[in-house]
């Protein structure tokens, strides 16, 4: 697969391939909700590797290649943020915890 993304032929359609290794279900599954409002969107499996998502017109516009770019550019974003929650987000509770515990007085 030479790149993540390619528009349909007539245009009205295009295909993200998000790898499995990289992207998480519930990654997959937000960012085609996030892109749903404005486009039919489906997600089903691609091989072993990989999940296909893949967004249709509406309305008959063409879907554009900087559009698919824009949801490989969510996806990384997605998965960054599900991966840094993972790892720190126990500790960014305990930081608000304190910050916002009652101040006692001496």
């Amino acid at each position: 697969m030479e790149t993540p993304f390619a528009v349909s032929e007539d245009g009205l359609c295009g295909h993200v391939y998000a790898g499995k290794v990289f992207f998480s279900r519930e990654c997959v599954l937000a960012v085609s909700n996030l892109h749903a409002g404005k486009y039919d969107v489906s997600v089903e499996p691609y091989g072993e590797e990989h999940v296909e998502i893949t967004i249709y017109s509406r309305d008959g516009s063409p879907v554009r290649e900087e559009m698919l770019r824009r949801v490989m550019n969510d996806l990384v974003d997605c998965q960054v943020k599900m991966d840094l929650q993972k790892e720190f987000g126990a500790l960014r509770d305990r930081i608000v915890e304190y910050a916002f515990a009652p101040v006692r007085k001496s």
